[in-house]
């Protein structure tokens, strides 16, 4: 059973429930919370640094337009594989500031 602050990689062949568009196989991060129901387990995943340099921009750009958080994600359990984290949270708010500033400077340009 994975637990709260562990870190996890999304299972191969995984795509974004909202879109379907992006392939987030591979993508890692730490448990934030975790909720049961009667449809099953739902892991939030805050995304490490790593995944957030590499994240399509588009991604990004389309949950910010959704009003959705492109740093953290809600997957089922058994979607998720426990693993080693590959950063600290450090990096990963300093990941976050600069996605940020480049997002919010890209829309001042428009």
């Amino acid at each position: 059973m994975i637990k709260k602050g562990q870190s996890v990689k999304v299972k191969a062949g995984k795509k974004d429930y909202t879109t379907e568009q992006y392939d987030i196989s591979g993508w890692q991060g730490r448990v934030i919370d975790i909720e049961q129901d009667a449809q099953g387990v739902y892991i939030e995943v805050q995304w490490d640094s790593i995944t957030l340099a590499s994240m399509p921009f588009e991604f990004i750009e389309e949950s910010v337009l959704e009003d959705l958080e492109y740093e953290h994600y809600i997957l089922l359990e058994d979607d998720l594989i426990v693993c080693e984290p590959r950063d600290t949270e450090s990096e990963v708010h300093s990941a976050q500031a600069k996605i940020n500033n480049e997002y919010f400077e890209m829309d001042e340009d428009i």
